[in-house]
């Protein structure tokens, strides 16, 4: 199986400076576009206007019960969602956690990138197993 490691870079997760990128690049380079570019761990939006965005994501992780994650996303790897897709650990041990979102991403301006960060409050790698990332255009400014 394939699995990708990241490492968040605080332990806030309501601090976008302790997000770090998913760079899940074997299992985003699975992904199927129609009309836009993908490049390893990002998505080139290619219109501006108004798009549906889905994210799931399984992970596993060995840091201690209670600690937090957030994932949000991210357009030009500075302008955060405002909205945090969060889980909780609930055991001590390595666990598996499978969390997922969908929203809507407006004011998008041709050409700006879509990525997902991960946040925790724990600096313990972060192995992502599975992930899948859907965006589709649904009104074109």
């Amino acid at each position: 199986a394939k699995t990708e490691t990241f490492t968040p870079t605080g332990t806030n997760i309501t601090d976008t400076a302790n997000y770090a990128k998913v760079t899940a690049a074997s299992l985003w380079s699975e992904v199927v576009t129609s009309g836009m570019t993908f490049d390893a761990d990002e998505l080139v939006l290619p219109t501006a206007g108004t798009y549906f965005v889905d994210f799931w994501i399984n992970f596993s992780t060995a840091a201690a019960a209670g600690t937090l994650y957030g994932f949000k996303y991210v357009l030009d790897d500075t302008s955060f969602s405002t909205r945090t897709l969060r889980a909780s650990k609930n055991s001590g041990g390595t666990d598996d956690i499978t969390i997922s979102a969908a929203g809507i991403i407006s004011g998008v301006t041709a050409g700006q990138i879509l990525s997902i960060y991960g946040a925790s409050s724990a600096t313990t790698n972060i192995s992502v197993q599975n992930a899948g990332l859907s965006v589709f255009l649904i009104k074109e400014s």
